[in-house]
């Protein structure tokens, strides 16, 4: 990959590694970076842990796609404008803490802004949106990549916002380069265990590993919904070899585990490798959503109810485009078992880190000037 690469949301884990990775491949690759002001430090501290060589070529634009403009003066609008030939929309929320008013600004807004900017750009040659498997809703069965529901229904309005998005870039594709990558529940590197914060299944994690041995675990409904899982450095490697074929223009295509485990083999297997007795029976997901709620335990992990919703989703999606399109190439989802080890010790060293933290800021006499 060449040229100048405009990519938003840099302080996630994909889009810095999408980042990395181009200017890795490409010697003279420059990467534009639109960052929001409250990500700025984050952004800078991803940079500098690259080799300078790499960094000199990077440019931060303290901006936000919720904004006119993308939030950024006239001179930086226009200096993106006349030299991006590549857009990774990456930028996105997932937080089920947000109002439906807010996912709204950040997933469509933000998309509609963006593609503003793409609309403008003369040697524009692909823009990338990353959405989401879940832009399905509630609907059951085996959903296609190339299908797109225009009314279903919808568990929250994450699911609403990325569909509202999807549906603005699906409308763009006569007029612009676009492909779409429909993510499912990202997780941490396959490689290191890595992963930037504890979202989605790492709240379960979370709890499982901070519960007390006495208290037993039970799961959230039968939980015999695909997990969906599939690992940012998977998702990264997939999209920038998609991208560079001819064909993948005007094209979405899934990026999840083709052979997905069901929830509860997955919380099975959490349970056992940290020496847990395995989950025996299942609470109803309203219920187990109101034990959640117990002071105790919502402080410990910080579950949103909303997410209980996929444990237990009766929806399959077909990856076959993406599979034949990877085939060849090296690139291949890996299999739970071999990568959830290293997300769990990492999880397990994040947890630590932060306990030890807290207790060093407990023992601090706030009186002792000294």
């Amino acid at each position: 990959m060449s040229g100048k690469t405009l990519i938003t949301g840099y302080s996630e884990q994909l889009a810095s590694l999408i980042c990395h990775e181009i200017l890795a491949r490409e010697k003279k690759a420059r990467v534009f970076l639109l960052v929001r002001s409250k990500k700025i430090k984050a952004a800078e501290r991803l940079l500098s842990k690259l080799p300078a060589s790499q960094a000199e070529r990077v440019s931060l634009f303290e901006g936000d796609v919720r904004s006119l403009d993308l939030g950024l003066s006239g001179v930086e609008y226009k200096k993106l404008v006349s030299q991006v030939d590549r857009i990774f929309h990456v930028s996105r929320s997932e937080d089920y803490s947000l109002d439906r008013a807010q996912l709204f600004e950040i997933n469509f807004t933000g998309t509609g802004n963006v593609l503003a900017l793409a609309r403008e750009c003369p040697q524009l040659e692909r823009f990338v949106h990353f959405s989401s498997i879940y832009v399905s809703g509630e609907l059951k069965g085996v959903i296609d990549e190339e299908e797109f529901f225009h009314k279903p229904r919808f568990r929250n309005a994450v699911e609403e916002s990325f569909h509202a998005a999807e549906k603005l870039v699906r409308g763009s594709m006569r007029k612009l380069p676009v492909t779409i990558f429909r993510l499912g529940t990202v997780v941490g590197d396959s490689k290191t265990g890595e992963f930037f914060s504890f979202k989605g299944p790492y709240r379960i994690l979370q709890l499982m590993l901070s519960l007390e041995r006495g208290i037993p675990l039970v799961f959230p409904g039968k939980c015999n919904g695909m997990a969906n899982l599939v690992p940012v450095d998977y998702v990264k490697d997939a999209v920038l070899h998609i991208v560079e074929l001819p064909g993948s223009e005007g094209t979405t295509y899934q990026l999840t585990d083709p052979y997905p485990m069901t929830a509860r083999q997955v919380l099975e297997a959490m349970a056992a490798y940290i020496g847990r007795k395995p989950p025996r029976f299942g609470l109803p997901t309203m219920l187990f959503g109101t034990v959640l709620k117990i002071p105790r335990l919502a402080k410990l992990s910080g579950i949103p109810r909303e997410l209980l919703d996929y444990f237990n989703q009766k929806a399959i999606h077909n990856t076959s485009r993406t599979l034949s399109d990877l085939k060849g190439a090296g690139i291949s989802c890996p299999r739970f078992e071999s990568y959830f080890p290293l997300n769990l010790e990492y999880a397990r060293q994040r947890i630590k880190q932060r306990r030890d933290l807290r207790e060093e800021q407990e023992l601090v006499d706030p009186l002792d000037w000294s």
